[in-house]
């Protein structure tokens, strides 16, 4: 596990140009991304909404495009102390949801999560 903690480490620390925008809907992603644009930065398209419309463009509808577009989160988190963690959670429904996760400190782990 030593090695994998180097790895993810030593390429955070590679310096990149690059930097990703989220937020809320309607919280402004688009309007920065376009005014970023305009400014002369090289800007790329949003990749989440190309996801949607190409289903939608395929007869799905924006309800089952977004379901499945968000059936998988990996969320992975290293912090200056070398401590990390990798989780995956797969959405079974919208209410219900199973993952696994892993966090160098505690070790492996599963759980089931319902929301009501």
């Amino acid at each position: 596990m030593e090695a994998l903690s180097n790895t993810i480490l030593s390429s955070l620390k590679k310096q990149t140009n690059w930097y990703v925008i989220t937020g809320g809907p309607s919280s402004g992603k688009t309007t920065t991304v376009n005014l970023l644009k305009e400014r002369g930065y090289i800007t790329t398209f949003e990749h989440a909404r190309h996801y949607m419309d190409t289903q939608r463009v395929s007869g799905k509808t924006a309800a089952q495009g977004h379901a499945y577009y968000y059936k998988i989160i990996f969320d992975g988190r290293v912090n200056t102390d070398k401590e990390y963690t990798l989780g995956l959670r797969y959405f079974i429904s919208r209410t219900f949801s199973i993952s696994t996760q892993y966090d160098s400190d505690y070790g492996a782990g599963a759980g089931i999560s319902i929301r009501y």
